[in-house]
This record gives structure tokens, sequence and C-alpha cells, in this order.
């Protein structure tokens, strides 16, 4: 028995070794009939190099999850991401005008508005001479978007800078000056102004609002007819060509009246604070001189001395018929 089993692992070793020896020399399986394919090289360096199924789906999770944030971030930006494609197709075909009037729908609060604006740069910086042309002409048609786009990267004469100065600090929303607490009745946006439910556009111009006085303020000059003029920070008041005038204030207004009427209330306060000083410092019975002096008084127009044997008096002599009499330096009567 014991024989038999070292004959046997005799025979299987004799196989194993040929397989082995057949294995190193490169027998082709496919070429020679009966021989033994024990190994497939490539089969084996693939399955070294392919990971473990646990690495392949954190590998694809990884990769997943990547491609939703961007998908994401995108969903989050679309607006501006379409804009950002606008302006590329508009500055390739050469309409650079439009391709920076897309920045005006920008949303500046997405995470593409920085995008957005550098290529808005860009396409400036590339056509200077195009863009410097441009400058005069946004003033004329009276847009202020590109008015103050461009402004920024060209100089203005000292005019220019004036109108847009002006049109700038008028821009916002207005509810009536005597009903603060009202829905909003005027909108300057741009050159666009609406009153109520009516819209129009406006131009700049300067007048002299006293004759003989070397002095000019700025003006909008409704296209309706109607004239706006800034009576106060964040207060217009609009001419119509009827004569009517409305005013108007803006929150900017209101603050600014809100610090004005404080001001004066300070103001009125301290006045009455000063009278209550004044009146608190009156003369009376047993000041000095010097006391007297320094009260509401102050020091006299006149002054009357008398000598007794026993000592000297004096009479102050005040406007409105008021004395001051004094015994030996001190007060002993007043006369009013």
């Amino acid at each position: 028995m014991r024989k038999s089993m070292n004959v046997l692992k005799c025979g299987l070793c004799v196989v194993l070794v040929n397989a082995i020896l057949l294995a190193g020399c490169g027998v082709d399986s496919d070429k020679k009939e009966g021989s033994i394919d024990v190994s497939e090289p490539e089969a084996v360096e693939e399955s070294i190099q392919q990971p473990s199924n646990m690495e392949t789906e954190t590998g694809t999770e990884e990769s997943g999850i990547a491609a939703a944030v961007m998908e994401t971030e995108e969903k989050e930006d679309t607006h501006n991401l379409e804009i950002l494609q606008k302006m590329k197709e508009c500055n390739e075909n050469g309409e650079y005008l439009e391709a920076v009037k897309a920045v005006r729908d920008m949303d500046k609060d997405g995470e593409l508005s920085p995008k957005v604006i550098a290529l808005r740069n860009e396409i400036i910086r590339g056509n200077e001479e195009y863009f410097a042309t441009q400058v005069d002409a946004a003033f004329e048609n009276r847009d202020y978007f590109l008015i103050e786009t461009l402004m920024n990267f060209f100089e203005i004469d000292k005019e220019q800078r004036s109108e847009y100065n002006f049109v700038k600090k008028m821009q916002g929303e207005y509810v009536l000056l005597d009903k603060p607490d009202s829905d909003i009745c005027v909108v300057i946006d741009g050159y666009e102004i609406q009153e109520n439910d009516e819209k129009t556009m406006f131009s700049y111009k300067k007048v002299k609002p006293l004759e003989g006085v070397d002095y000019v303020e700025g003006r909008l000059s409704m296209d309706n007819g109607a004239e706006v003029e800034e009576v106060n920070v964040g207060v217009i008041a609009i001419t119509h060509e009827n004569g009517t005038v409305m005013k108007y204030v803006s929150a900017l207004g209101l603050e600014n009246l809100d610090r004005i009427e404080a001001r004066e209330r300070e103001e009125k306060e301290s006045e009455r604070q000063k009278e209550r000083e004044y009146l608190a410092n009156e003369p009376s019975i047993g000041m000095t001189k010097d006391e007297v002096k320094r009260s509401n008084w102050g020091s006299p127009k006149e002054i009357n001395k008398t000598t007794y044997v026993w000592g000297i008096t004096e009479q102050w002599v005040y406007s409105g018929n008021r004395y001051i009499y004094f015994e030996e330096g001190v007060v002993t009567a007043i006369s009013e």
C-alpha cells in the first residue's frame, strides 16, 4: 500500500515538471495539438492590475460625486453660463459692443460672475481703439450702463464727468415726501424715469437758477416736458408742464432728513439749555462784585458811588432801568 502511494506521487511530480517545462518553453497550445495551456500570462497580468470590486465601486462613486458637484454648480449658475456663451459668440463674430452689453443681465451673486467680468474686461482691452470711440456715443445715446462700464477704462472730459455724477446720484426709488410710508412713486434707472405708471427718458442739462449769479446746477429734462431737480440730498422735485410740482424722497433722503431733524432738535435743546443757564445765573443778594460781573447781567453801564461815615455804597446802572446796590462790596438790593 505504502509502495503504491509512493509510485503515484512520483507520477504526479513528473507530470507537473513536464507542464512547467512546457510553459517555460512558450509552447503555443493553439499551434500544437495535444499541448496543455497551463498559464495565461496576459490574463494573470490583467488580474493583477485590475482593482478589487470594492476599489472599483469606490472609484466609481467618487467620480460620480465629482460629476454631480460640477453639474450642481453649473445648474446653480446656468444663467451666467449662458451669458458667457453669448459673449464668446458675439466676440467671435466681431459684435464687441453686444458682447459687453450682455453683462447687463448678469447675476451678480452667481458663482460665474467673476468670469463674466473678466471676459468683459478682456474684450474691451483687446479692442481699445474701437471702444474708445464708443464713449461719446454712449453719452449721446444716454446709455448709462455703457457709460458706467467704459469710464473705468477711458478718460472722460469734465462736462461728461459732471453729467455722470449728477445722473448717478439721482438713481433709485422715491416715495412722496409728505407720505414717506406710501408706495414707490418714482424710479430712476439709468436715463429712464418712471413716474407712477408713466415711463420716459430724460436728458441732462445745466441751468442758472438766479440771473446775474455765476452759478449753475444740474437738471433732468424729461422727454415728456417735465423737469427734475434736486431739492436736497435724496429729495427731488418734478415740475410738470402745467406747473404742478411734486416732491419725492428716496431712502437715502429719508435718512438725511432724519439727521437734519435730529440736528435741529439738538440745536434747539442747546439753546434752551443756554437760556436755562442764563436765567439761573441771575444776580442775587449777597453776591460779590466779581460774581455779579459773571452773572447774566454782566458789567454795568455806569457806577454811582456814595461815601458815608460808616462806609461806601455803590449803585450799578444797567439798561432797562435795572440797578444793583452794594454796601462794602456785597449786593444788598436789586431793582428791575
